[in-house]
Formats: C-alpha cells, structure tokens, sequence
C-alpha cells in the first residue's frame, strides 16, 4: 500500500508517460532508428549523471570516454540519417 502512497513512484508513473509520449511523437518526425538509439543514448548519459549526482557514485577516466563515445556515435548516426 505504501506504494500507491509514494510521491516518488507517483513522479516515475509521470515520468514513464512523459517519455513514451515524447518518443511516439519523436517517431512521426523522424525515423525509428534513430529515435531508438537517442533515446537509449541520452538515458544512458542521464542515468551515469543522476548516479554521479544523487548516489555519489565513482566516475573515471573510462566511463567518462564511454560517455563520450555514445555522445559521438549518437552524432554520427544522426549525420548519417541527415543524408
């Protein structure tokens, strides 16, 4: 019951709606494939940052190039599909 009662679980319910309308939406503009990898992208880079943030988790030299890398593959897929 204390579920249904959190402000927390209440904000992710929210939140998953905000997403999967933003995703939808972002489909009918541009193509699945790279709406799937943005998405997937931006969470990943988000989730390293809100880890970073709010549970104090370690960031190196290696997860910071990795987060690079995906901000850069993101980019070269998106100037791919620009062609």
């Amino acid at each position: 019951m204390s579920i249904i009662t959190s402000g927390w679980m209440w904000l992710a319910v929210l939140s998953a709606g905000f997403l999967l309308t933003a995703f939808v939406a972002a489909i009918r503009l541009y193509s699945l494939s790279l709406t799937y990898t943005a998405v997937t992208a931006l969470a990943m880079v988000l989730l390293t940052m809100i880890g970073v943030l709010l549970h104090q988790e370690s960031i190196n030299l290696a997860r910071i190039a990795g987060l690079a890398l995906i901000i850069v593959g993101l980019a070269v897929t998106t100037m791919a599909g620009a062609r």
